[in-house]
């Protein structure tokens, strides 16, 4: 079973017939108990005679990788009819980020920052020949910075309850909060995801719900990993502030008023994030002000004398603060590069300095006064 202990040794007083309370009490140690060639415990304690076929066993356990790591145990063990054993273990509160437990998970490039306060503790049972185990992870404030990714998680806090832990899989309905995610010029708050961990190939993702925007965002539930590991999720969006989104997809920097609600299809493959037709549109029968304060981007690149640039300098103008009566945008990815179109109704705030030439056939910018 990839298993190899050695350096083992005990002392166990034994007395028949076993006394009501034992006079004296024994010691174990074991040096090296080594799984797969890579993870080295250690463990000792004390074992004393528990009636006639038995002994009880309270001890520690430590892992070489991870120096800080203590794992107390106590255990029954009896075979008065059948074999029966019981243990009981939980480690200490141990600081992720001066643990050693980054090293462990070769995924992780070397920038990556991990921290955060993890303990663990559970129990295992066999009678009658069957096998019962149980374990709770507790996670509090814990942070991930993957900066090859822009992606910083804060705030992360869980405890999640392992049905078993032999073949591991959670009690349905895990929960793990976010206070913050940051990823490039997108922040998330707020996040909440439920999960069950299905087993170590499976991962049932029930919901993420998260705050983006001012507004609220949910998902429907997805399994992970896929086969071909490319994943879709449709956010179902209510009530994002629209001038936040526009700055946070990097379109244009800007303030005012209104909100949009819709779906935004995310399709996720090879570490890129696409867009798939995502639809957002205004609350009906509310419309907001919009004031895009870098409208240069509008006509950036175009020749003055061209006619596409008379138009986009009209736009450019109004933009600067315009209200509006409802608004609609629409999001696609075509390769790197994400495309956002935009649709508003309404009407500049201001008089506009541009006048309408019949012999050209369009507007043109006047003096302002």
């Amino acid at each position: 079973y990839k298993t190899r202990v050695s350096g083992i040794e005990f002392k166990m007083p034994m007395h028949y017939p076993a006394p009501l309370r034992p006079s004296a009490t024994g010691v174990f140690s074991i040096d090296r108990i080594r799984y797969d060639k890579s993870f080295d415990f250690f463990t000792k304690g004390k074992i004393v005679q528990a009636g006639m076929y038995g002994c009880r066993v309270n001890g520690r356990a430590g892992f070489e990788k991870i120096p800080g790591l203590s794992v107390r145990f106590s255990s029954l063990v009896s075979f008065e009819e059948k074999f029966f054993t019981a243990v009981k273990f939980s480690t200490n509160i141990i600081d992720i980020k001066d643990s050693g437990i980054k090293e462990l998970i070769s995924d992780l490039p070397e920038d990556s920052e991990i921290s955060g306060m993890a303990s663990v503790w559970g129990k295992v049972r066999f009678s009658e020949g069957s096998l019962k185990t149980g374990m709770d992870f507790d996670l509090q404030n814990g942070k991930i910075r993957l900066p090859d990714m822009d992606l910083t998680a804060s705030g992360i806090n869980t405890r999640i309850k392992f049905s078993d832990i032999v073949a591991p899989a959670s009690v349905p309905g895990q929960i793990i909060r976010i206070d913050s995610l940051n990823l490039g010029r997108i922040r998330v708050r707020d996040a909440r995801v439920r999960f069950t961990l299905e087993n170590l190939r499976s991962l049932l993702v029930e919901n993420i719900r998260f705050r983006w925007c001012g507004g609220l965002v949910s998902t429907e539930s997805m399994r992970i990993p896929e086969k071909d590991h490319k994943y879709f999720v449709t956010l179902y969006c209510d009530r994002l502030k629209m001038t936040q989104l526009l700055k946070q997809m990097g379109v244009f920097d800007a303030s005012g008023s209104g909100t949009l609600n819709g779906r935004i299809p995310v399709v996720y493959s090879g570490g890129n994030i696409g867009f798939d037709n995502g639809f957002l549109f205004s609350t009906p029968g509310r419309g907001g002000k919009l004031i895009i304060m870098n409208t240069e981007k509008i006509t950036s690149g175009l020749p003055m004398d061209s006619p596409q640039f008379a138009q986009l300098d009209l736009a450019k103008e109004a933009l600067k603060d315009f209200n509006y009566k409802w608004a609609r945008l629409v999001f696609n990815t075509k390769g790197d590069t994400l495309e956002v179109k935009m649709q508003i109704n309404g009407r500049p705030s201001n008089v506009l300095p541009f006048e309408y030439k019949k012999q050209f056939g369009r507007f043109v910018r006047v003096d302002s006064s």
